[in-house]
């Protein structure tokens, strides 16, 4: 049983699966590292086989292969089972503007309870603040601001772990890959039959609560007094990837600026990245009755109001996809445009897999390494990745010790060394030069109240 390695060695991403499994012997707890991890008091066979990470669960190949296979599917090794891949979006353009992407995942949950296909959705929403997992049961609940667009932030389950039992309505459930592994594993184990449909996010990782807290601090906001964030600003004359971040503090002021100026939020750094997403081999939500992602592709971009990548599994929801096409704008693509607007996706995680293992004596999770092959980097491709992991581990560790001593610049100087050499393994020189030139003299952010955006 290998559930307490997991935890023991930071790779439980804290979904909530085993207090599902065992609720008297688990629980989740929000530790200083800005993520969920599960504390197990008496582990039993049960609650390592529901764990998405334990070696003792089944892998994506079995679990895809037994929920797919014979429901007249295609099969790519990139994503897995599929029927169909779309790009689209929907056709209302103020419901487009309000979600992160092209918004066919949110009418697709809308399109659910509509025709009666399910009684409620379990998501991650907020209440005004942060957010969390929660249940919405009508259509005026999911078009509630604080229940739209993507959350960088850590979620679990575990809160809802009485309601989801007890249950009787039919649900679908929203979450990133491994949340939904976690909800194939506990319905191979006999729970949560109720759950009807998986909806998958696609994810570049997992942020850690100081993600949110360190953009946020950028620009005006103290981490004792964030109220809120907006990851995902969509505004005109910008492209759907130049978007902006907003954040609101706990006196009602808004701040907004691009996101691309602010420190650690270039993705391919993986600032506040959980451990456990650099063993993630997962990157099209296999699992999942249909994926939604964006089409990061120039082609799709040009349209800020943003368009999706989709991939469907499941045939009810392929013809809803199809029937509205008055509401629902689709074009079929090729697995391989799936695969181009992920490409950065596939080759940082499969490729990043293999570099992160190489050599490596401690213990971790058991992944699917023939799909990696493809991904296979040179010495210095490799040396980058293990190095990204660093600093993944250095963001979480300096922004904790810049949050004691209540100074962002105390982060900023503490991980500037850091970002010099991930800058010069990248570009040489250059690139460490080019790091040096930002951070002195510091460049002051110019920030905006949020007018009219």
């Amino acid at each position: 049983m290998t559930i307490k390695k997991v935890i023991g060695n930071g790779f439980c991403v804290g979904c909530g699966a085993c207090k599902v499994a065992s609720p008297d012997s688990v629980k989740i707890k929000f530790i200083a590292s800005g993520f969920y991890e599960a504390k197990i008091q008496s582990e039993d066979k049960l609650v390592s086989s529901v764990c998405p990470f334990s070696s003792d669960s089944e892998s994506e190949n079995l679990l895809g292969k037994h929920l797919y296979k014979d429901k007249n599917n295609f099969f790519d090794k990139r994503i897995g089972y599929y029927r169909n891949v779309y790009a689209g979006n929907v056709v209302d353009d103020d419901k487009r503007i309000t979600a992160s992407s092209g918004g066919v995942t949110s009418w697709l949950t809308e399109r659910l309870l509509l025709d009666g296909e399910v009684d409620a959705i379990v998501h991650v929403g907020g209440d005004g603040n942060l957010f969390k997992y929660k249940i919405s049961r009508t259509v005026s609940e999911l078009r509630c601001k604080h229940n739209k667009k993507s959350r960088y932030y850590p979620v679990t389950y575990n809160d809802l772990v009485d309601e989801l039992l007890e249950s009787k309505e039919r649900i679908a459930f929203v979450g990133i890959p491994c949340f939904i592994k976690s909800i194939r594993l506990l319905q191979n184990e006999g729970f949560l039959s109720n759950i009807r449909f998986c909806i998958s996010l696609l994810c570049g990782h997992m942020k850690s609560s100081g993600f949110a807290e360190s953009l946020s601090w950028q620009i005006g906001v103290k981490p004792d007094e964030l109220k809120t964030v907006d990851f995902r600003v969509k505004k005109e004359g910008f492209p759907a990837s130049g978007y902006f971040f907003e954040s609101e503090n706990i006196f009602g002021d808004k701040f907004v600026t691009k996101n691309s100026e602010l420190l650690g939020s270039n993705w391919g750094m993986g600032f506040f990245r959980h451990k456990a997403c650099g063993f993630c081999d997962d990157i099209g939500g296999e699992l999942a009755d249909v994926s939604f992602g964006d089409a990061w592709l120039p082609k799709y971009t040009s349209d800020y109001l943003g368009t999706n990548i989709i991939i469907v599994r499941d045939e009810l929801i392929d013809t809803l996809l199809n029937e509205y096409t008055q509401e629902v704008i689709l074009e079929k693509v090729d697995v391989n445009v799936f695969f181009e607007t992920q490409a950065g996706n596939y080759r940082n995680r499969r490729g990043g897999i293999l570099a992160l293992i190489e050599g490596k004596t401690d213990w971790y999770p058991k992944k699917r390494l023939e799909l990696c092959d493809d991904y296979k980097g040179n010495d210095k491709q490799n040396e980058i990745y293990r190095y990204r992991s660093k600093l993944s581990r250095f963001s979480i560790d300096y922004f904790n010790v810049a949050k004691k001593y209540k100074s962002l610049m105390l982060f900023k100087l503490m991980i500037f060394p850091r970002l010099v050499k991930y800058n010069y393994l990248i570009s040489g020189v250059r690139g460490g030069i080019k790091t040096i030139k930002i951070f002195f003299p510091m460049k002051f952010i110019k920030t905006t109240k949020n007018k009219g955006l």
